[in-house]
């Protein structure tokens, strides 16, 4: 008799602790390409445990927000530098050897809903 492996759900809290290892290691200055990577890991994880809640880029929360603001929150392609960073890479550039603690396409923090 064969019986099939039982599939179970990652604990939250397991996933919680890989999400926070994964925004520190997106902290640092790694290539681009690298932590291109652990994002597509990251959020295939997230989403197959349903607890996917977004990203956001990390130097828009570091500085970029507020300059932003003070520059009249300008749309479209001047947005961009304000998400990513002045010497980020754009999505459509992907330089996948550039190396920054905040700037760049991928240097994202990200979030997990039901914390709880």
């Amino acid at each position: 008799m064969t019986t099939t492996p039982r599939k179970t759900a990652p604990a939250k809290r397991s996933i919680i602790v890989q999400v926070e290892h994964v925004n520190r290691l997106l902290k640092t200055e790694l290539p681009q390409s690298f932590k291109s990577t652990l994002c597509t890991l990251l959020e295939k994880l997230l989403m197959e445990a349903n607890m996917y809640a977004g990203f956001n880029s990390n130097y828009w929360l570091e500085t970029g927000y507020k300059d932003w603001m003070t520059s009249g929150q300008p749309e479209g392609k001047e947005k961009a530098t304000f998400i990513v960073g002045p010497k980020g890479c754009k999505d459509t550039s992907f330089d996948s050897s550039f190396t920054h603690t905040i700037q760049g396409f991928y240097s994202r923090t990200y979030f997990v809903k039901n914390r709880g």
